[in-house]
């Protein structure tokens, strides 16, 4: 399994071994049955066991118990369980980015309906920020075009400029050659109070949230003045 890597720990392959078994929770669990278990019964669940064989020196091996109603009867399915595991953290930053990026909970509608198509269209605001970043940190050196249309990668230059191209350092003329996504997420960051200095590590999804805001209004008014 791979193991991504954060700022202080550097990508790294994990062996695992996989064990895999049909568990039960009783109804009785002390064979003693009660008013409150009277109408209970046993519920099989799959139990997956994975543990790491050899960790890097200084390194926590890697200890998953994982209980599911999914069957897992051979490995290629215990492996699929694992999978699912895996995602749980994407799937927790993406809720994050709605919540605290996006901030729907201080959204306040009379009527569900009006609710449900807010945070609709905010789930693609969430979404869209999350798969930049995504792709910014696992492949940082490909073309920034593949997350920002060119309008926004060349307005997003412009802003990152902007004191040079004031005091005459600079030209007001984007480059040819777009930045990697690596650059143009930090750029946008910065937008929304990312310093960037060698120690503040990776943007977090709040300042790309608000820098984001900041460019799309600037990428308006390109479009206009470029029409």
């Amino acid at each position: 399994m791979e193991v991504p890597g954060s700022g202080r720990r550097p990508l790294r392959k994990a062996k695992l071994e996989v064990r895999y078994s049909k568990v039960a929770l009783t109804a009785c669990p002390n064979g003693i049955q009660t008013q409150k278990n009277l109408g209970r019964k046993d519920i099989d669940l799959w139990a997956v066991d994975l543990r790491e064989i050899s960790p890097p020196k200084g390194e926590n091996p890697i200890t998953w118990t994982l209980i599911s109603t999914l069957e897992v009867n051979d490995k290629k399915s215990a492996l699929e369980l694992m999978r699912y595991y895996k995602m749980r953290w994407t799937i927790e930053l993406y809720f994050k980015t709605l919540k605290t990026g996006c901030n729907i909970e201080s959204c306040r509608m009379n009527e569900g309906r009006k609710l449900m198509s807010y945070i609709a269209l905010q789930s693609i605001f969430a979404w869209r920020l999350l798969w930049m970043s995504f792709v910014s940190r696992h492949a940082p050196d490909i073309s920034c075009e593949v997350i920002l249309t060119k309008t926004e990668w060349k307005t997003l230059w412009l802003k990152k400029n902007r004191r040079k191209i004031k005091s005459g350092e600079l030209k007001p003329h984007p480059p040819n050659k777009p930045p990697s996504s690596y650059e143009a997420i930090r750029w946008i960051a910065m937008q929304g109070g990312f310093l960037g200095r060698k120690g503040d590590g990776e943007p977090g999804l709040i300042s790309i949230w608000r820098g984001w805001l900041q460019l799309m209004s600037a990428v308006e008014i390109y479009d206009l003045l470029n029409s």
